[in-house]
């Protein structure tokens, strides 16, 4: 009772978007007893079910086997900022879209959690963001595929009797074929924001019902994200984009879940797909996916309200909090379920240098800044316990170079010394220093503490940085615009041909901050090798090279959190399911219902 009075005096005085909720039928963190009354699609012979044994792969014991119902309230990275379309492809933020999207819409591949991490053989964590490696992918809507010589290319056989929601005035319920992805993936590689990144694909077309088949001009090793992995791969029916795929309310999709709401500035709502294609064999007997009826993607632009939200029950699991919040949530909240994981994701600067007029074009202006950036001093205070080098590519990856193995050319960057910084700058042209502008989106308060962090040191070094904290429309303009000079993100370090791709695919992305031809000749040249051991050494020297032309200024590693109640169950700490992908585990995950009221939540 204490717990939820407190969490409705959170509600009231810090979250105007939860406050909207508690007041509504659709509410996050709605009251079980409400949630019951109210599902998507009823499973009385699971919900009948007698509390049986323990279940063997719950992390936590479990007081029954799986049941239905009950809702998931959750908060997802980029969540804190609303979406501005609902079509990844077009989308000008296609990395916010995509999150939103993707409970409902399913691309090609998707992580193998269930079969070879925790739950299953336990090869892999799943504890990344932006990517999974390629040999633990498994298919989402495809079911086999191929890579073929002779013609050059993928065939890809999709998974039969895979059915579209179907929505009133939008379109009926259907199954989903060949056409609809090859139409899809056709409006994808045609559009600006991705033709760079995808110009190996020669054509895309459905050769019978259930077959894909996709012509390339040369061989890109990094095939499986640009078909079926990243933003803007998930298969939206021509129905939709017919009628408005910018639209919520012309959503429709094969996934797990149905969107049903969106109210702006406070959630979206997604119900129970009684119709997706997925089970889960739990001790030797199979359930029907997903569990609950009920998810809420929370939109909270602040972070110390997301911490009070997971504190009070609000939130029922966030898989990505910063390390710095450890010692409270354990101390204030110890039936809190914590798993600490170094994130596969370093944060860097994106210093804009396409134009010669660009003052970070000249690469001892990059290396020169580099030099003047206390790594050690960020680490510590932002990333405790962390990698003071947030190498472009994860330790004990073939492609890893350790810090001592590197050149000393390249060494001396990621070691702070202003006197020489100060040299630096001289012999490039600025004696006397320049000014900068250094934008940060709006909600990301650690990356506006590394900005902050960032001016005060470089200003030791005669280099003014203006930080403009920037709204997401503004922010999302200046970014796709290039009207700015810094500005700064993490960046995937599991996949060598994802974290080095933007800068060295020819054309180069659309969002690439520069352009090195020097570069795209290497990393083109390794992308296109087929043979694996040819290509990890060629991946492993564009690694060096990016490192030592600060193609992006490569900061510090730090550890997150996975956190969760314990009434959350069959769920492993799992981040993403590939990328800006949640929803796939979370459809593996079951409420406790009787738990969670005998904690007063």
């Amino acid at each position: 009772m204490k717990k939820g009075i407190l969490w409705m005096l959170l509600s009231f005085l810090l979250v105007a978007a939860l406050v909207l909720a508690s007041c509504g039928e659709a509410e996050p963190g709605e009251q079980e007893e409400e949630e019951e009354e109210e599902p998507v699609g009823e499973q009385e012979e699971e919900e009948e079910e007698p509390v049986g044994e323990q279940e063997e792969e719950e992390e936590e014991p479990v007081a029954g086997a799986p049941q239905y119902g009950g809702t998931i309230t959750t908060f997802c990275e980029w969540n804190q900022s609303e979406p501005v379309s609902f079509d990844s492809i077009a989308s000008p933020r296609w990395w916010n879209t995509s999150v939103f999207v993707r409970p409902y819409l399913e691309p090609l591949f998707v992580a193998d959690f269930a079969n070879r991490g925790p739950r299953g053989t336990n090869e892999f964590h799943f504890q990344a963001k932006f990517g999974v490696p390629a040999e633990y992918l498994t298919g989402a809507l495809a079911d086999t595929w191929e890579i073929t010589t002779e013609p050059l290319g993928v065939t890809v056989y999709l998974k039969q009797g895979v059915m579209w929601a179907g929505r009133e005035g939008v379109m009926e319920a259907r199954e989903l074929t060949a056409d609809d992805v090859a139409q899809h993936l056709n409006r994808m590689r045609v559009h600006p924001t991705w033709v760079g990144g995808v110009a190996y694909i020669e054509s895309i077309t459905a050769t019978d019902r259930y077959t894909v088949r996709f012509d390339f001009n040369m061989f890109d090793a990094g095939w499986p994200n640009g078909i079926g992995l990243l933003a803007g791969r998930e298969i939206m029916p021509p129905e939709v984009v017919e009628a408005g795929g910018d639209d919520w309310r012309n959503a429709v999709g094969t996934g797990p879940f149905i969107i049903t709401n969106y109210v702006v500035g406070s959630y979206e709502l997604y119900e129970r797909n009684p119709n997706w294609y997925e089970t889960a064999t739990i001790d030797g007997e199979e359930y029907q996916l997903p569990f609950i009826d009920k998810l809420y993607f929370t939109i909270l632009t602040d972070e110390s309200t997301r911490i009070a939200a997971l504190r009070t029950g609000a939130l029922d699991m966030w898989q990505t909090i910063s390390l710095m919040y450890q010692e409270t949530l354990t101390k204030n909240e110890p039936d809190l379920i914590q798993s600490t994981w170094l994130a596969a994701a370093g944060t860097n600067l994106n210093m804009l240098g396409r134009e010669e007029t660009d003052i970070f074009y000249d690469v001892d202006v990059r290396r020169a800044v580099a030099v003047a950036t206390d790594l050690g001093a960020i680490r510590d205070a932002i990333f405790p316990g962390g990698n003071k080098y947030g190498y472009r590519i994860t330790p004990g990856l073939p492609e890893y170079t350790a810090p001592e193995d590197l050149p000393p050319e390249t060494r001396l960057l990621y070691d702070y010394n202003p006197a020489l910084a100060i040299e630096m700058l001289a012999d490039a042209g600025y004696p006397d220093g320049f000014s900068v502008d250094f934008i940060v989106g709006a909600g990301q308060a650690q990356l506006l503490d590394i900005a902050t962090m960032v001016k005060e040191q470089w200003a030791k070094v005669g280099v003014t940085v203006n930080v403009l904290p920037l709204d997401p429309v503004d922010f999302a303009y200046r970014k796709n615009n290039f009207l700015y000079d810094i500005w700064n993100d993490t960046h995937e370090t599991n996949d060598p041909l994802l974290s080095m791709g933007a800068r060295g695919r020819r054309p180069a992305g659309a969002s690439s901050n520069l352009v090195d031809p020097v570069f795209q000749d290497m990393f083109m040249d390794a992308a296109g090798t087929i043979d694996d051991a040819e290509r990890t050494a060629k991946l492993k020297a564009c690694a060096v090279y990016h490192l030592h032309n600060v193609l992006m200024f490569d900061l510090c590693d730090g550890y997150n959190i996975s956190a969760w109640w314990p009434w959350v169950k069959n769920y492993y700490g799992e981040v993403e399911a590939g990328f800006f992908t949640t929803a796939p585990f979370i459809a593996h995950v079951w409420i406790d219902q009787d738990l969670k009221a005998e904690m007063g939540y």
